[in-house]
């Protein structure tokens, strides 16, 4: 057995010897596959991740490209990673999930009681049953006077979230965008908007 197999079968043996209490309403998750413990919450009778995901995946980053933020804001992903990169058992929201919590919690029930910044209108949020959500922005690649450049604008003014439903593709004079679904917190709203799949937003999972 190499390195790299003894590494996965002492993270599955933390994992197994790891007590989750399936049975609470703040409960905890170990992703098997890299050993991350991530908090959990029933919400509508659904178990979801509590926190943002951090899993490495292609197409994935840190928010501001920084590694030290993914470690309180999770990673973002483009639309076809956040598609593939739930641990086993658990998936990625659909829009009916989300519309689910949306008409029980109230977004600012959802919101996270930090990192919301007043100088973009934003407040607080009370964060009354621990959903956590946070105002992680997203990240678009821009191909400015030349140059390739990643942009990663209303970090603290807007929550997005990937679902797993994709559109239609959009054609207009430059050319033709992959489209998929995100909920989007801003302004204690949650609302339901289509946008590029090359787009690097949040993802939360949900058990199965």
């Amino acid at each position: 057995m190499n390195g790299d197999e003894m590494n996965v079968v002492v993270l599955l043996l933390e994992c197994i010897l790891f007590q989750i209490d399936a049975d609470s309403i703040h409960g905890r998750m170990c992703d098997a596959r890299d050993g991350h413990i991530y908090k959990t919450i029933v919400m509508n009778d659904a178990v979801w991740m509590a926190e943002n995901l951090s899993y490495v995946m292609p197409h994935s980053k840190c928010p501001m490209n920084d590694s030290s933020s993914c470690s309180e804001f999770g990673r973002i992903y483009d639309w076809h990673s956040a598609m593939n990169a739930c641990p086993n058992g658990w998936h990625l929201p659909s829009i009916d999930e989300w519309k689910k919590l949306s008409l029980k919690f109230s977004p600012s029930e959802l919101k996270s009681k930090k990192y919301w910044r007043e100088d973009c209108g934003q407040t607080p949020g009370t964060d009354r049953y621990g959903f956590s959500a946070l105002p992680v922005g997203l990240m678009l690649r821009c191909d400015c006077n030349g140059d390739s450049m990643h942009l990663y604008p209303m970090i603290g003014c807007l929550a997005q979230f990937w679902t797993s439903k994709d559109s239609l593709p959009v054609i207009d004079k430059y050319g033709v965008y992959e489209i998929a679904f995100f909920v989007q917190i801003w302004f204690d709203e949650l609302t339901l908007r289509k946008g590029n799949r090359d787009r690097l937003f949040s993802i939360r999972c949900i058990k199965n």
